[in-house]
């Protein structure tokens, strides 16, 4: 590992063993495994690492109810590459969830209860949710 027998990197170590990779910081590293043992030779191993160095990618999830309801929280959030974001869709009364816009520039996701939850959110984009009246029968309810 260089500078000596003592397990420390020197600063000319890690500069030959770690590389900017967009936004992601390569680490490579190669040693030589003694085994000891006469009929198994000694070996190279190597590892490679892929670190994030502290740029985060963040895009913007917009909340867009349709009429009679609201979707909570009704601010924009910033949610991080990857992530997920939720919405709890609060119909007005006597009304309910009627379908998840999809399509380009809406956020790809589901209901999971009374909560929109978003697919990973790779880009920014709209969480638009329409609701219908609620239609009670005599025997069930629509």
């Amino acid at each position: 590992m260089g500078g000596g027998n003592d397990g420390e990197w020197s600063d000319e170590d890690v500069a030959r063993r770690t590389q900017p990779d967009g936004e992601r910081l390569l680490l490579v590293g190669r040693t030589n495994v003694a085994t000891g043992d006469p009929d198994h030779p000694d070996r190279d191993e190597f590892a490679l690492a892929r670190l994030d160095h502290g740029l985060v990618s963040t895009f913007t999830v917009t909340p867009k109810p349709g009429s009679h309801g609201t979707l909570s929280p009704a601010a924009v959030q910033q949610v991080v590459h990857s992530d997920h974001a939720e919405f709890v869709a609060l119909p007005d009364a006597g009304y309910i969830v009627d379908r998840i816009e999809k399509g380009p520039g809406y956020c790809d996701g589901g209901m999971d209860g009374e909560t929109f939850v978003s697919a990973t959110v790779m880009q920014s984009c709209e969480v638009r949710v329409s609701f219908k009246r609620l239609r009670v029968f005599a025997d069930s309810y629509e």
